[in-house]
């Protein structure tokens, strides 16, 4: 396995530089002036790989490899000089005949307008102030003060006081007090009694057999009760007044109204005959 990665190693690098060779003789011979290193069978040679057609290679000569080889430690090989190639003369290029230049016209010089002169300003002479003299003050002579006679003071009269006269109170005048208006009471009105409310009751009987109904639906005003196993019914508190009463039997018998009139604290009986749907 060793063997193999070093052999796989030494070829790698072979090829590396192989490429290397080919790339910089590429570009020698497409880019000038780049100077490259050249072999050949016989020896070593530094020329310059141009694209100038005219320039020969300068091969190494052989004392200067030796040299090398004796630095190097390399024992030189035979003193014997190869035999150098040798360039056939190259043509010279003949030059291409430029264009004629056409001449031109030289440019035209403008007038120059002379500069104005600027009118220069003379400075305004400061008068200087003259000094104001400084009068002397003369001194002012002080007044001699004249005596002022003393003058004798005359005693005034002490006035009699006149007696000021007490005005006499006006006496006020005490409001008489208002009396205030009592309150007419205002009348609690007496309740109207109300009426002892009244009872309804009766029996609901078939008109045919006489036989009582029951489970019929009886209704008195906004009252509605049924009948019994008996065929009875009752209304326990009515209020006093007129009233219509409904009977109604079921499937097999017609509905049967009357009116009632119920005064207060009054039991009404009633006794309701419902005939059969063929008015039997």
């Amino acid at each position: 396995m060793k063997r193999g990665r070093s052999f796989a190693r030494r070829a790698s690098a072979v090829l590396l530089l192989l490429l290397l060779l080919w790339t910089a003789s590429q570009l020698a011979s497409r880019v000038p002036w780049i100077t490259s290193l050249g072999t050949s069978v016989h020896t070593m040679g530094l020329g310059d790989y141009s694209a100038d057609l005219l320039t020969s290679l300068a091969p190494l000569s052989p004392g200067v490899l030796n040299e090398a080889r004796a630095d190097a430690g390399t024992p030189s090989g035979s003193s014997t000089p190869a035999a150098l190639p040798t360039t056939a003369p190259r043509p010279t290029p003949t030059p291409v005949p430029g264009s004629t230049p056409t001449p031109s016209l030289p440019p035209t010089p403008k007038p120059t307008l002379p500069p104005t002169p600027r009118p220069t300003s003379i400075p305004t002479p400061i008068p200087t102030p003259i000094p104001t003299p400084i009068p002397t003050p003369i001194p002012t002579p002080t007044p001699i003060p004249t005596p002022t006679p003393t003058s004798i003071p005359t005693p005034t009269p002490t006035p009699t006081p006149t007696p000021t006269p007490t005005p006499t109170p006006t006496p006020t005048p005490t409001p008489t007090p208002t009396p205030t208006p009592m309150p007419t009471p205002t009348p609690t009105p007496t309740p109207t009694p109300t009426p002892a409310p009244g009872i309804v009751s009766g029996t609901v009987v078939a008109n045919l057999t006489g036989l009582p109904i029951s489970g019929a639906t009886v209704t008195l005003g906004s009252l509605t009760t049924t009948t019994n196993g008996n065929g009875a019914f009752t209304f326990p508190s009515v209020v006093p007044g007129n009233y219509t009463l409904t009977v109604s039997g079921g499937l097999l018998y017609q509905t049967s109204t009357q009116s009632v009139s119920v005064a207060p604290g009054q039991t009404v009986t009633v006794t309701v005959r419902l005939r059969t749907l063929l008015g039997l």
